[in-house]
């Protein structure tokens, strides 16, 4: 199968085997993360005060939290996870640690890219670098059965709800998707199987986001 690696808004170039895939991966990874710190991100002052940056002890201890509530007892509404899938930009470094913290890292973890520069972020783009499809037939698997979906926050219901819908529209009948979050925004509407809190998500920027 030949796999496309986008080399500007121009030119692409064809990736032909695993070695070409996991280059076109780590491009991908270390395109992100040299972006500016705060780039991507505008912690505004409202009426409630100003905004904050989430400190790394604060934000483990989250993490924690939310490990939690998902390691509950089945009669409590927990939830026993195959896989972890994080979506990057807003949930890897979630995803990552949650794997730590519900399975002592045993539980695979799988990426999904959203492309971005749309209105709303595209999980089916012709434009990724890497194209979700490979998760797709992961997740297909007869050993999965069941699937977490992680994000951090949510600034727009967009992000996690897209992303839901894609994993629902390409993946078989008897999967139970469940969905995790730190943080959802008050004025989100989209449901979450699994959220820490809810507030003013305009105030808070998490340590890696600002380079804290």
């Amino acid at each position: 199968m030949a796999f496309k690696k986008r080399v500007n808004s121009k030119m692409t170039e064809t990736v032909n085997n695993e070695e070409g895939l996991q280059k076109a991966i780590i491009t991908a990874l270390d395109t992100f993360a040299k972006k500016e710190p705060g780039s991507w991100i505008k912690v505004e002052k409202t009426e409630e005060g100003e905004g904050r940056i989430i400190s790394w002890d604060e934000y483990e201890t989250m993490v924690k939290e939310l490990a939690s509530k998902i390691n509950a007892p089945y009669r409590m509404g927990g939830f026993h996870a195959d896989i972890i899938v994080g979506i990057i930009g807003s949930g890897l470094t979630t995803a990552t640690l949650l794997a730590k913290y519900i399975g002592f890292y045993e539980i695979p973890l799988l990426v999904l890219f959203p492309d971005r520069h749309m209105s709303q972020a595209d999980f089916e783009s012709k434009e990724l670098l890497v194209p979700n499809t490979f998760v797709i037939e992961a997740l297909k698997s007869p050993e999965i059965h069941h699937i977490l979906v992680v994000a951090n926050i949510t600034r727009t219901n967009a992000t996690l709800q897209n992303a839901l819908e894609y994993l629902e529209k390409h993946l078989p009948a008897g999967k139970v998707i469940k969905t995790a979050l730190l943080i959802q925004d008050k004025n989100s509407s989209i449901k979450v199987d699994y959220c820490l809190k809810t507030e003013d998500t305009k105030r808070i920027a998490f340590p890696y986001e600002l380079g804290a």
